[in-house]
């Protein structure tokens, strides 16, 4: 039985912050235990877009309705039925939810541009999913300490711009993959951290930034505050001077069945 301990937080930019601006980074995480293949992580990270007028409402909105659509799916069908056409028949149906949202305020649907990656982690088999830039990568099965991408970041016709769930076109950009293993580790992070924790010289992880972060999830000592020890280092001086954009980061490690697995 795959079981698993999870650690989430955001964190606004120095650049924001000096602009008044909330953080526009959401995230979602849950253990969905009632399905027929056990336990499943969920995970989902999203970054709004700047100059979109609505993109924290949008982000915030894509995480809840991504494991919202998982969830159910997960409660009637199995973990391996999950394919590219489910995730962008999901995605469809989010479009339409954030354009009614978008009316509801008077605008368009690209006031609510934001990117989106998803997690689906469960016995045997995992799934992933992504529109835009950020970067979800996985501890390699029997590779103790590697980390490896899915994913490379995406980044648009321009510099400093990326696609977004609420493009005309992000179903045939949508990113898939799964895997037929167990992972025993996976972290998802918004683009405040891409040039923190990938070499892009040679399109590698920096696995030892996730080992060193995700060691607390798989010792029984652990603090119980570490939402907030990760929420605090998100915030640091330290950190704002390397990246001045929101800071999203969800690090998920496979524990032994008999640990508590609840934050």
């Amino acid at each position: 039985m795959v079981m698993w301990r999870y650690v989430a937080a955001s964190a606004a930019g120095s650049s924001h912050i000096r602009l008044g601006l909330p953080c526009q980074d959401s995230v979602a995480c849950q253990l969905v235990e009632r399905t027929g293949d056990g336990p499943v992580l969920v995970a989902v990270v999203s970054d709004g877009a700047g100059s979109a007028q609505h993109s924290l409402e949008g982000s915030n909105a894509t995480c809840n309705w991504m494991l919202s659509s998982v969830r159910e799916y997960l409660r009637v069908s199995a973990l391996n039925t999950i394919d590219r056409r489910v995730i962008v028949g999901w995605l469809l149906d989010l479009r339409g939810h954030l354009q009614s949202l978008a009316m509801a305020h008077g605008s368009e649907g690209r006031e609510m541009a934001c990117t989106m990656l998803l997690v689906i982690a469960g016995s045997g088999r995992s799934v992933f999913a992504q529109i835009g830039d950020g970067a979800i990568v996985v501890r390699e099965p029997g590779r103790s300490g590697e980390w490896c991408w899915q994913f490379w970041p995406m980044k648009g016709e321009y510099a400093n711009t990326t696609y977004f769930v609420t493009d005309p076109d992000s179903a045939t950009r949508l990113e898939y993959a799964s895997i037929d293993e167990t992972l025993s580790g996976v972290a998802m992070f918004s683009d405040g951290l891409e040039h923190l924790v990938l070499d892009y010289s040679n399109q590698t992880v920096l696995s030892d930034f996730f080992e060193e972060m995700s060691r607390p999830l798989t010792s029984r000592e652990r603090s119980r505050d570490f939402n907030d020890d990760l929420g605090a280092f998100l915030r640091s001086p330290g950190l704002d001077l390397r990246t001045d954009d929101d800071k999203t980061l969800i690090l998920a490690m496979r524990i032994p069945q008999e640990c508590e697995t609840d934050l």
